[in-house]
């Protein structure tokens, strides 16, 4: 398929989108099946037609349908992998490219778009040593979920207008995919990182893999994120991109770069005049005020945190979000603008139903030293409402897991009452943990014989 073909593709479907925004009806599950069955055939395309096969299915779709579709591949295989691995020929790819330019939204955000990496911001691994190795941190799953979570009935507004009949039958734009996970591991573990992170309890995760030349330093992981980042932001030009990493292994300089990116493009349009698909792809995609960038610091030196402060967050000049705890990032993300009030307390909640978990932790002191850092930040979120909240203040335990309480900050002095009830507890082995005790007993042949015996204790 020639450019000059699919560009005739793309004014046939422009013309459609025109007529589908006049009319403003949908049979939307019967689309919804189509687009599922879309998305089915079009990562099973393989060989040396599949390019051409891809290009069709994408130049074909349009308007919501297309981030509908974008999503589900996104949480089947990666659109990064069908793009940048499938397609192989270049000028085609930058058709569909184009494509998703095109059918984007110039003046608004129409979703949110999570980047996140794996090792010390997903889980501890590397350098954290506050929980128990390859667990995922206290909140975090509830964080990814939540900056999502305005995408919910709502992914046409920013494209349609006015769309009051098609959001009471929209389902989520997001509910086939959490994130999609950048790390610096080689490709050939793709397979097993894949493996882990649905082990772990993701939702149909997607996964950009490095390569083994990039582990040669910080400085050259944090090029090649770079990179893939800027090649996955250009997928998605009508969302709010937002980037997830730590300051273990260059995802802090990966975050500075593209905040002083923005920085530097101030107010520009999203649109290249040329419609090109170069290197300034990250430039475009940060002018049109999409980017945000959260960092998880592991090392307390890093985090300017003033002293005798009660928050354990700060923003840099350049605009990237620190934070000790998810509770802190959802602090970050609230202030922003990006979380909503019910969001910001179901990321508190998140993070007292991970505490509870077994294995979380290792020893009493790292257990003591979440709380603490968690109920800091939850702390930081009651300022948040003190003009409203004042002297009323809910503090049953039914507030703390009631989903229908109608004004969701009510519920945090609740969950600061379950934490430090959790803290004062203490216990030792920790609690929720299982403490293994093995022995081993020899018969007369010489056999032995290795006996388990778990000790769980609940929180």
């Amino acid at each position: 398929m020639k450019c000059v073909q699919a560009a005739s593709i793309i004014c046939e479907c422009c013309c459609a989108h025109d007529g589908l925004n006049q009319s403003g009806t949908w049979m939307w599950n019967e689309q919804q099946g189509e687009l599922e069955k879309k998305a089915a055939s079009l990562i099973s395309f393989r060989g040396p037609t599949a390019s051409e096969e891809i290009a069709n299915a994408f130049l074909t779709t349009n308007g919501v349908e297309l981030i509908q579709l974008k999503r589900m591949i996104d949480g089947r295989i990666g659109l990064h992998t069908v793009l940048y691995q499938r397609v192989k020929n270049a000028g085609i790819r930058q058709c569909i490219l184009r494509h998703f330019l095109e059918q984007s939204n110039a003046n608004a955000p129409s979703h949110t778009v999570v980047v996140c990496d794996i090792d010390d911001t997903l889980w501890a691994s590397w350098h954290d040593q506050r929980i128990a190795p390859n667990q995922c941190y206290p909140g975090v799953q509830g964080f990814l979920r939540e900056l999502q979570a305005k995408d919910k009935r709502g992914c046409t507004q920013a494209l349609w207008g006015n769309t009051e009949k098609l959001e009471r039958n929209t389902e989520d734009c997001s509910q086939h995919h959490i994130a999609t996970f950048i790390s610096a591991r080689p490709s050939f573990l793709w397979h097993s990182t894949m493996k882990a992170l649905r082990l772990g309890g993701l939702d149909n995760p997607a996964l950009i893999t490095g390569s083994v030349g990039n582990l040669v330093s910080n400085h050259w992981i944090a090029g090649g994120k770079l990179k893939a980042f800027d090649r996955y932001s250009i997928c998605y030009p009508e969302a709010r991109l937002v980037f997830v990493g730590d300051n273990g292994q260059g995802d802090f300089e990966v975050a500075m770069n593209l905040m002083k990116r923005k920085n530097v493009a101030g107010g520009a349009q999203g649109r290249s005049s040329r419609g090109s698909f170069g290197a300034n792809t990250g430039d475009r995609a940060a002018a049109r005020h999409r980017l945000v960038t959260f960092i998880h610091d592991i090392s307390p030196a890093r985090l300017s945190e003033e002293k005798g402060s009660h928050r354990t967050h700060v923003t840099t000049p350049e605009g990237v979000n620190l934070f000790r705890t998810y509770a802190g990032a959802a602090c970050a993300a609230y202030e922003q603008g990006i979380l909503s009030d019910q969001s910001l307390v179901k990321v508190a909640l998140s993070c007292v139903h991970d505490l509870k978990k077994p294995r979380m932790f290792q020893h009493q002191h790292q257990r003591n030293l979440m709380i603490s850092q968690i109920m800091k930040d939850i702390t930081a979120m009651r300022a948040f409402f003190t003009s409203i909240d004042g002297a009323n203040e809910a503090s049953s335990e039914q507030a703390v897991n009631d989903p229908t309480e109608s004004d969701p900050h009510r519920r945090l002095p609740s969950i600061l009452s379950t934490l430090k009830d959790m803290l004062e507890r203490g216990g030792n082995p920790v609690e929720g943990t299982t403490t293994t005790t093995i022995t081993t007993t020899t018969t007369s042949l010489g056999t032995q014989h290795v006996h388990h015996t778990n000790t769980t204790t609940a929180v």
